[in-house]
């Protein structure tokens, strides 16, 4: 929680945006598309990663790349749990996002035909060799 107030402070230097790659306005947007999804209740032993914390936690995964060891290291959460933060909040980006989200079919398309094509050059060449080999 004290890295949320840190970065929250830092604003004002831009420093927040560089270290999430979005600006307040979208983190927060995400935030109240997610939260109530990706909250988890406190027990008697210890206290749940927050929702905003664990919604950082995948943002900075997403636009850096570290490894989860890395993050454990910034975000002081274990990497055990982080392997599980980050695939569970981005199944709940892409539940909140699927009408937003556009994939371009053609594209698509085209690498299909293109790695048909392929296939097909290589089984001429095998039927070619095999035909010579035959002989």
């Amino acid at each position: 929680m004290q890295l949320i107030q840190d970065l929250i402070a830092e604003l004002a230097a831009g420093k927040y945006e560089n270290f999430c790659r979005m600006s307040v306005v979208d983190l927060e947007f995400l935030f109240n598309l997610v939260g109530p999804t990706i909250v988890k209740q406190d027990t008697p032993l210890r206290q749940a990663v927050s929702a905003k914390e664990r919604l950082l936690v995948t943002l900075r995964f997403l636009a850096s790349g570290d490894s989860y060891q890395s993050l454990s290291y910034i975000f002081r959460i274990s990497p055990q749990l982080i392997g599980r933060i980050v695939p569970e909040v981005c199944a709940a980006l892409n539940v909140a996002l699927r009408d937003e989200i556009q994939v371009n079919i053609f594209i698509t398309i085209q690498i299909q035909i293109e790695s048909s094509e392929c296939m097909l050059q290589n089984v001429e060449k095998s039927t070619f060799d095999l035909k010579r080999l035959l002989r």
